[in-house]
């Protein structure tokens, strides 16, 4: 459950960031960033891509994300960072066989000041997306230096992302 593995943790620095999405169906995407667990962000249905990203206000280092989902979750998603919200860089890519709430462990710290969700494949093909929260956590060391990660998987319909 979101609070268990949420509250073991420093500061949620993501809790009450401005966030945007590709779609909102009828549940809105600052929901991610509320701390209530009773209201979840949902995209729009029967579509992929879609994707969603929080605004950390500035540029910090982060080295965990995590994701509380609904029933509808990404079964195939990518964890990206960015300093303009333009360019993204894929920090983690993560195939999921179920809802529920997870941590990622960063390979290394990184500074961005945009952390997205891009979800490329959906848990319930007659569903969107659907987010309780949206975690990102703060690293006490600083950056080492930049390296490219390449992320080598492909979707079911066998489309190089």
């Amino acid at each position: 459950m979101l609070t268990e593995v949420y509250s073991k943790q420093p500061k949620n620095i993501a809790k009450g960031c401005s966030v945007v999405a590709s779609s909102e169906n009828n549940d809105k995407a600052a929901n991610v960033t509320d701390g209530k667990l009773g209201t979840r962000w949902e995209s729009e249905w029967n579509v992929d891509p879609q994707w969603l990203y929080v605004d950390l206000g500035s540029v910090k280092n982060i080295n965990k994300v995590g994701f509380s989902w609904e029933g509808a979750y990404a079964k195939r998603y990518y964890v990206q960072i960015s300093n303009n919200a333009t360019d993204w860089k894929t920090v983690a890519a993560v195939k999921a066989t179920s809802a529920k709430t997870v941590q990622i462990t960063l390979d290394k710290t990184y500074s961005a000041r945009y952390v997205r969700m891009y979800g490329t494949r959906r848990g319930l093909d007659a569903y969107g997306y659907s987010m309780y929260e949206m975690g990102v956590w703060e690293a006490k060391e600083v950056p080492t230096t930049e390296t490219t990660t390449t992320v080598n998987w492909q979707s079911d319909n066998q489309e190089v992302l």
